[in-house]
């Protein structure tokens, strides 16, 4: 079955990305229009892979999978043109990944993941699985903009840490599909903890690409060490919290901006 009809316009049709994972991918033209670029001329077969989901906006979509997570070893992941700025994203309550209740598209541009906690354990006990309910939203737009929605059911307080692990490989887009991955450049991060923003730079000669996570509306300071982003957090029973995360790309001009306010 060809996909060519969808690589003209970029990205295939909202049905067929909420089903299958974008194999007709393609590099980007400086049109600035909504496509990712130079149109594949061969017939491409559609291949159907692991459960995933697909949000876009531009020349900028998100591949994961329906828990959220983006593995660097699948063809997922955060890409802004033609290069992969997140490879891989984990989500942990107390080193404890939550149980996936339901994933959805909303509109071709937002995604929402709903979680529940599974049976974990803190320094400060045992929290019973279902005692804690999670809703991550995401919405893309010249970057993503997330929201994580924590409340607690548990009959008592309860303390506990949410934990990010976000890795950039900067990946070419046809390298990710062949799954032919090669470092070429060299990349560095650094954390700033008065702005609460992480910043991964990536250069290869004269290209450079980067992107920048940064912690807004902060229901609890934000620390970062060994590669992850983590949150103390300390909850009463049926308190919320609350914090965005905002993944802004930059390198790519045309692409610049800042992410929608969801």
């Amino acid at each position: 079955m060809s996909l060519a009809s969808s690589a003209e316009r970029g990205l295939a049709s909202t049905a067929v990305a909420r089903s299958i994972l974008p194999v007709s991918w393609v590099r980007s033209s400086s049109s600035g229009r909504a496509r990712l670029g130079r149109a594949l001329t061969d017939s491409v077969e559609i291949r159907v892979g692991p459960p995933s989901l697909t949000i876009h906006a531009d020349e900028q979509f998100l591949v994961c999978a329906r828990d959220a997570t983006i593995a660097a070893s699948e063809q997922e992941g955060y890409f802004c043109v033609d290069t992969r700025l997140v490879s891989a994203y984990e989500l942990t309550l107390s080193k404890t990944p939550p149980t996936l209740l339901n994933s959805a598209i909303v509109q071709p541009f937002s995604a929402r993941h709903e979680f529940a906690n599974a049976q974990t354990t803190t320094n400060a006990g045992v929290i019973e699985r279902g005692m804690l309910h999670l809703r991550l939203d995401r919405t893309i737009h010249h970057g993503i903009h997330e929201d994580y929605d924590l409340t607690s059911y548990a009959s008592d307080a309860v303390e506990f840490e949410l934990e990010l692990r976000i890795e950039g490989d900067f990946a070419d887009l046809f390298d990710v599909k062949e799954q032919r991955i090669v470092r070429r450049g060299s990349l560095a991060s650094r954390w700033d903890s008065e702005t609460r923003t992480l910043i991964t730079s990536y250069r290869h000669g004269d290209f450079k690409r980067g992107l920048r996570l940064q912690v807004q509306r902060q229901g609890s300071d934000p620390e970062y060490a060994n590669g992850r982003l983590s949150f103390r957090i300390r909850l009463e029973p049926k308190e919320r919290w609350h914090t965005c995360l905002l993944w802004v790309p930059f390198g790519a001009s045309e692409q610049e901006g800042d992410p929608i306010n969801a």
